[in-house]
């Protein structure tokens, strides 16, 4: 390991006793800002969204196998990626990103869905924000998976309060089918948030 690098374990823990079973680790420069990262549900994968110049690639960590980088899309210019989960099935990743395809004035959410087998992203259209959003409001924005993989869900009522960013239409709750070929979105409105004063 060489002195600007960390090394990161990962694994499970047994809610019983507590332990913990490694089963793999990866490097990584000091001061590199993954964001987020996420661990399948058997402890035997890490995913990592890494940005650099608006383009973004996921790296997929296994135990025992070299680094796999997943570039995203070319087609997308992003100004953020929020949180990321990794399917049950450990087939898929799931981020919200803002961001807009080259040329194009608007930006938007999408739900984002990554193949792990390198097949090209697919997103999903959610809403188009009132202001620019930043890292940390993408944290807000984070993305649930129902147990069998099936669903996803996120709601956008954290961007509703005090400086909103999301207009009244869009304080929702989203939920994405994934199993439809057509990953269709149900909006389920939120009354909005009373604002505080500051």
């Amino acid at each position: 390991m060489e002195p600007d690098e960390s090394r990161l374990e990962f694994g499970r823990i047994d809610p019983e006793q507590l332990t913990f079973e490694a089963r793999g680790e990866f490097l990584r420069e000091k001061g590199d800002d993954d964001g987020c990262l996420a661990v399948s549900a058997d402890g035997g994968m890490v995913a990592s969204l890494q940005q650099k110049d608006g383009q973004v690639e996921l790296v997929l960590y296994r135990a025992g196998q070299p680094e796999q980088r997943l570039p995203l899309s070319t087609e997308r210019e992003f100004e953020g990626i929020g949180n990321l989960v990794i399917a049950p099935q450990a087939d898929r990743a799931y981020a919200v990103g803002f961001g807009s395809r080259p040329g194009e004035i608007e930006k938007r959410c999408d739900l984002i869905e990554i193949p792990l087998d390198g097949t090209p992203a697919r997103f999903i259209p959610l809403f188009v924000p009132t202001a620019s959003l930043e890292d940390s409001d993408l944290l807000c924005l984070q993305v649930g998976l129902s147990p069998d993989g099936q669903a996803a869900a996120l709601a956008s009522t954290y961007l509703t309060t005090d400086d909103a960013k999301v207009s009244a239409d869009d304080c929702a709750l989203f939920l994405v089918n994934l199993a439809d070929r057509e990953r269709s979105v149900t909006r389920v409105p939120i009354a909005q948030p009373q604002t505080t004063d500051r």
